[in-house]
């Protein structure tokens, strides 16, 4: 019993795990492209004029 109990939330556990992979994967592709660095750097500027 107790060894289903902690085998599905281990792979509960292993399943977020890799979900928070992909996303970081995905963000760190963003955030890698022109484009996004573009868009990036003038907001920054736009606040930092604002301040």
């Amino acid at each position: 019993m107790w060894e289903f109990i902690l085998s599905e939330c281990i792979s509960k556990i292993e399943n977020y795990g890799s979900y928070l992979t992909e996303r970081f994967n995905f963000y760190a592709k963003l955030r890698a492209c022109p484009k996004t660095q573009r868009i990036l750097r003038d907001n920054s500027l736009e606040i930092f004029n604002k301040l």
